[in-house]
């Protein structure tokens, strides 16, 4: 059987570096003695990747036909294969009493389960944690958060012996993978005839979890948040099988925390986030950086509420489950878009305030003591007059770019700062807004009203005795893209966006 395309997830451990690619700046001759450290620091902190630089192992999510099938049985027509090349346990499979959730192993060869079996039920402890585990998901997930079920694979040539979601237990750890979603549901077959992208699913989850294959965390704690992470992609497929991937893996990261709160294996995904790397587009879907997209997902779940997701995957639906709605029905940035709408705001507003939180996680999130800081390059300045000259760079779409101006040592102790900055024109969405900390911890942010130019200045407190830093935060908000469904690029609807590369400048001058 031939199946069309179809987007899989793989669950990779995060292990890589950050990437560090970088961004020219435009400057002035006589702002490159002032600003000598920007330089430096700008290019160190702007990882923007094309999409030939990710090797496939680092995607985490890839087109093919069923790449990854069930290790019990099933064909697979590309790439590696957790097949276990023995049978199923005898007591396999451990069924939920009221949940439809099976989890399938095997006590033979490389993917045998460890053995333990504390209660003498002759079912393995890893066995019982994996049910466990799938149970709190599904209940969080489907119960409290409103998401739908995953679809009884019916229509799969293997169905693991029942309708029931199947979980599979294989070594994937040997593969570098925490575990992996895929689908043999025959909708998904070329030639048949079928109209939507939803599908039915199963899992495959690791049978131990140990320490040599996984460097971080407990082993329950692996097995625990890859548990929900691939049953969050499940769910997706009962909406869209071939969604945008900054969007499947960046909920799917952003699920884990919401089952399991005490874990928090998400925030080393934050290397790769807004925080880490803010001039790289919020929906880029490679180098890791899809998973570090939950970040935007936790901040609007704190905003809004967490069911603030649900409804961006509704609108984001193509199954038909809500064909009456249809004409809403969308891909990843516009269904975002139409959700926030929804609660009476604005993209762009609600997107430059999530910049301006960034800049002080501790302050911005319930959890963001332990996030990553961004990078700001600090440029001092002294006395009255002293002027930066013109700093630029270009900003690509859903990105930004931090620069703190403080107080020199030979600064007057009660002065003010103006900023002038000159960005695109205001149809690609430029933003500024100044964050001034005062001494004691106070901040205070103040919005440059641009024009249509994109040109605009605003004056702040920059006295020594009173001011510890001026940061300005430029943005490139734009959600415009060309070419959508060509899958040219690994943005918001497989487009590319009509505003990367667009110039900022900006002109700090003490008054």
């Amino acid at each position: 059987m031939s199946f069309r395309s179809v987007r899989l997830s793989r669950h990779l451990r995060p292990a890589l570096p950050r990437e560090g690619h970088g961004r020219r700046l435009l400057l002035s001759a006589a702002a490159v003695t002032a600003a000598a450290a920007l330089t430096g620091s700008l290019a160190a902190a702007a990882p923007v990747a094309s999409p030939t630089d990710a090797p496939a192992s680092d995607q985490g999510r890839l087109d093919a036909p069923v790449l990854l099938a069930r290790p019990n049985a099933g064909q697979v027509e590309l790439g590696r294969n957790m097949s276990w090349g023995v049978g199923a346990a005898a007591a396999s499979p451990a069924c939920h009493p009221t949940r439809p959730i099976c989890v399938h192993w095997t006590d033979q060869g490389d993917h045998a389960v460890p053995p333990a079996d504390g209660d003498g039920d002759n079912i393995p402890d890893q066995v019982e944690k994996t049910l466990a585990a799938v149970n709190t998901s599904w209940a969080t997930i489907v119960g409290k958060l409103g998401f739908r079920a995953p679809l009884p694979d019916k229509r799969s040539p293997v169905d693991g012996g029942d309708t029931r979601f199947d979980v599979y237990l294989a070594d994937t750890g040997s593969a570098g993978l925490a575990g992996y979603t895929s689908s043999d549901d025959a909708r998904l077959a070329e030639g048949s005839g079928y109209g939507y992208r939803d599908a039915s699913a199963f899992i495959v989850l690791d049978n131990d979890y140990k320490a040599g294959q996984f460097s971080r965390g407990t082993a329950l704690g692996n097995l625990r948040v890859a548990a929900a992470h691939e049953l969050f992609h499940a769910v997706q497929y009962s909406y869209d099988t071939r969604e945008d991937d900054w969007m499947t893996e960046g909920t799917a990261t952003w699920v884990e925390d919401q089952v399991f709160d005490g874990v928090n294996l998400n925030i080393t995904a934050l290397q790769h986030s807004a925080l880490a790397a803010p001039l790289t587009p919020l929906d880029f879907g490679r180098l890791r950086h899809q998973y570090g997209s939950w970040l935007f997902f936790r901040y609007l779940s704190e905003r809004y509420g967490p069911k603030i997701v649900a409804q961006i995957w509704r609108l984001a639906d193509d199954s038909p489950t809500e064909i009456s709605a249809k004409a809403s029905q969308t891909y990843s940035m516009r269904a975002i878009r139409r959700a926030i709408a929804r609660e009476g705001d604005d993209f762009a507003k609600v997107f430059n305030q999530f910049v301006t939180t960034n800049l002080r996680p501790a302050k911005g999130y319930k959890e963001g003591a332990d996030y990553p800081k961004p990078f700001s390059p600090r440029v001092p300045l002294g006395p009255k007059g002293e002027t930066t000259g013109w700093l630029g760079t270009e900003i690509d779409h859903l990105s930004s770019i931090y620069v703190s101006f403080v107080p020199g040592k030979d600064a007057p102790p009660a002065r003010r700062l103006l900023l002038r900055v000159q960005g695109p024109p205001k149809g690609s969405a430029p933003a500024a807004r100044v964050i001034v900390q005062f001494d004691g911890g106070r901040t205070k942010v103040v919005p440059i009203k641009l024009n249509r130019r994109g040109d605009g200045d605003v004056r702040v407190p920059f006295g020594r005795s009173s001011v510890r830093s001026a940061t300005i935060a430029m943005i490139n908000g734009s959600t415009r893209y060309v070419r959508c469904s060509t899958k040219t690029a690994p943005y918001s609807c497989g487009g590319r966006s009509k505003d990367d590369d667009r110039i900022f400048k900006v002109r700090a001058r003490v008054l």
